[in-house]
């Protein structure tokens, strides 16, 4: 015979939707990654739901490292706008200054370009993580950031209003972060020696395909960046005298900071046509 008061009784003991959802972001608030597991197993789409802010947001703002990492192996979304605001997780995970937080989402494929929207002084801003972590003067994130693939000289704050916009050199130095302007000019000066550098060292027995090659003799010893690869010391130069190299065309004019040489200024020349460069 049906017992319908058992069935009832029953019922009333299982948790609600509701109930498990406040004790899903009650879990993520509280760094409970067991519940937060098991909620998943249960509601795979849980990673997505928002209480006024996403699980991933709570997360990162409170530093609830495994909910964060118990969410992203549940397959968060870390491109979603984060709740009602006109953020991303990258920008959450910058703004609250958890550059480890912000590394993960990036090994996930958190885009670097997305901007978020805000309104400061009557000005509408887009603005990305970027421009972010260079309010919070964090030059950890800065770094991780151009290292992680964020165009440094991209703009990263539009201003729509104003109709002003500033690349990370321009807006670091507009909010007084000087260091962090020499960084970011210190990555696209790296970048660029990374791009003239494969070019710059081919063999030399290697003859250009094309006439008017101009050859360029420098009896001095160089100081010469270690980072080049074929690049030796100026003690060993000194020893053998100068070697001849062919430097491809497309080689653009690069030098680069050194720190390892005292701040010298090392680099490659490079010349109209092809050009010879003893090293």
């Amino acid at each position: 015979m049906l017992n319908i008061r058992k069935i009832f009784t029953e019922a009333a003991a299982q948790p609600s939707w509701e109930q498990e959802r406040n004790s899903f972001f009650k879990a993520v608030q509280h760094d409970d990654a067991a519940t937060v597991r098991a909620t998943g197993a249960k509601y795979p789409d849980c990673v997505s739901w928002s209480n006024g802010q996403m699980p991933l947001e709570i997360a990162i703002r409170r530093g609830a490292r495994q909910s964060f990492d118990a969410l992203m192996a549940l397959n968060a979304d870390v491109n979603a706008r984060c709740g009602s605001q006109e953020v991303y997780p990258l920008h959450a995970a910058i703004a609250a200054k958890r550059v480890d937080f912000a590394e993960k989402l990036l090994d996930a494929g958190a885009r670097t370009e997305k901007r978020g929207w805000r309104v400061m002084g009557g000005n509408g801003e887009e603005f990305t993580a970027l421009a972010v972590a260079i309010e919070k003067n964090d030059s950890a994130a800065v770094a991780l950031l151009i290292d992680k693939g964020a165009n440094p000289t991209a703009p990263c704050l539009l201003r729509e209003y104003a109709r002003k916009s500033f690349t990370p050199i321009a807006y670091a130095r507009d909010q007084g972060r000087f260091a962090l302007a020499d960084l970011v000019a210190s990555k696209i000066a790296a970048k660029k020696c990374r791009e003239a550098a494969p070019a710059a060292t081919q063999p030399e027995d290697e003859t250009p395909a094309d006439s008017g090659s101009q050859a360029i003799t420098v009896r001095s010893p160089l100081r010469l960046n270690p980072a080049f690869p074929g690049h030796r010391g100026s003690h060993e130069r000194a020893r053998e005298g100068p070697r001849t190299v062919r430097a491809e065309r497309r080689v653009p004019s690069a030098f680069c900071f050194s720190p390892d040489h005292g701040g010298a200024m090392t680099g490659v020349p490079s010349a109209r046509g092809r050009a010879s460069i003893p090293i």
